[in-house]
C-alpha cells in the first residue's frame, strides 16, 4: 500500500511550505556545519551539553537541540500542542521568529514559559533562539526557488552573500564553506571558505567584516552582493559605512530592494544593509553607527 508523504499535499500545507522554505533560507550554515563535521568532527546536531557541561539543568536533557554553537532549537512532539517550555542556557538569547530578547542569568540558565509554537496565522514553527554574536549565512528563497541548491525555476540567479547577523560584546566569527553542491570535488580542495567577524567599533558601533575569499569552485562568482540582516534589539543606528565610505538611507523595502547600495530599517528589531556587487577577493567592512544621547 502506498501512502502520500508530499508535504505540499498532506499535513497542514501552510505550516510545511513555512518550515522548508526557513530550512531552505537556513542551508548556507547549516553546509558550512556539515563541512565543519567532515573536517573537523564538529557536531552539525548537539545536544546542549555539548557546548553547556557546567550546566547541570542540561544535563540528559534531549528536547532540545543545538544546530552549532549559536541556534537553540525546542522540539515538540505532543499533537495540538500551541506553546511549550524552552530552558535556556547562561547567555543573551534571541527569539529567532519574533525578535524578543532574553538576558539570562550569567551563572545558570532558566526556563522560558509557554514559548508559542504556533503563530497569529496558524503557522506551526519549533522554538528556535538565537544566542548574540551568531552570523548565520543564509539564501535568498521566494516562490521561485526550486530546491536547497538555489536554482529557480524562472532561471533568474541569486547569489548574493546574505547574512543574519546578531551583534554581541564580545568578538565572534564564522567561516562559510561553499563549494559546487552537487560532486565530491570539495575532497580535492575546490572549496571556496570565506572569514566573516563582528565586534564592537568603540565609540561608534557595531562592525561586521567580510574578509577576502579564499579558494574557488566550479562556476563560483566571482563579485556578488553582500546583504546584512542586522539585529538592533530596538536600538537607534543613524549611519552605515561600508570602507569608512558613508551607503545612503534608504525610506522603504522597496526602495531598499530597488538600490544598488543602502541601508534601511524594517523594523523596531532590524534592519538590513547592502554593498551592492563587490569582488569576493577583497574584504568589506560595515560599520552601524549607534545613536549617541
Amino acid at each position: 500500500e502506498l501512502y502520500e508523504t508530499s508535504p505540499s499535499l498532506i499535513g497542514d500545507t501552510a505550516s510545511n511550505l513555512f518550515n522548508i522554505r526557513q530550512r531552505y533560507a537556513l542551508t548556507p550554515y547549516l553546509y558550512s556545519l556539515a563541512h565543519r563535521a567532515w573536517l573537523y568532527g564538529d557536531p552539525l546536531v548537539a545536544p546542549l551539553v555539548y557546548y553547556y557541561q557546567e550546566d547541570f539543568a542540561v544535563h540528559g536533557m534531549a528536547s532540545e537541540k543545538m544546530l552549532g554553537y549559536h541556534l537553540l532549537v525546542a522540539t515538540v512532539t505532543e499533537y495540538g500542542v500551541t506553546s511549550t517550555d524552552v530552558y535556556l542556557p547562561p547567555g543573551t538569547w534571541i527569539n529567532y521568529h519574533t525578535g524578543e530578547r532574553y538576558e539570562m542569568n550569567p551563572w545558570h540558565g532558566d526556563w522560558i514559559k509557554d514559548v508559542p509554537v504556533v503563530d497569529e496565522n496558524g503557522i506551526f514553527r519549533l522554538p528556535v533562539f538565537v544566542r548574540t554574536g551568531a552570523i548565520l549565512p543564509q539564501m535568498f528563497v521566494d516562490d521561485q526557488t526550486a530546491n536547497v541548491l538555489g536554482q529557480r525555476r524562472d532561471g533568474s540567479t541569486h547569489d548574493e552573500l546574505i547574512l543574519r547577523v546578531y551583534p554581541g560584546y564580545s568578538p565572534s566569527e564564522f567561516t562559510l564553506y561553499e563549494d559546487d553542491g552537487e560532486t565530491i570535488a570539495y575532497q580535492s580542495g575546490d572549496v571556496r571558505t570565506t572569514l566573516i567577524r563582528q565586534d564592537f567599533a568603540e565609540a561608534k558601533g557595531n562592525r561586521l567584516t567580510i574578509e577576502a575569499a579564499s579558494g574557488t569552485y566550479a562556476d563560483a562568482p566571482a563579485e556578488r552582493d553582500n546583504v546584512i540582516v542586522f539585529y538592533t534589539g530596538g536600538a537607534e543606528y543613524i549611519m552605515v559605512t561600508l570602507n569608512d565610505e558613508e551607503i545612503p538611507r534608504l525610506n522603504s523595502q522597496a526602495e531598499f530592494d530597488a538600490a544598488d547600495s543602502g541601508w534601511v530599517v524594517i523594523d523596531n528589531n532590524y534592519l538590513a544593509a547592502k554593498s551592492g556587487k563587490q569582488d569576493v577577493n577583497s574584504a568589506k567592512t560595515f560599520i552601524f553607527w549607534l545613536a549617541r544621547g
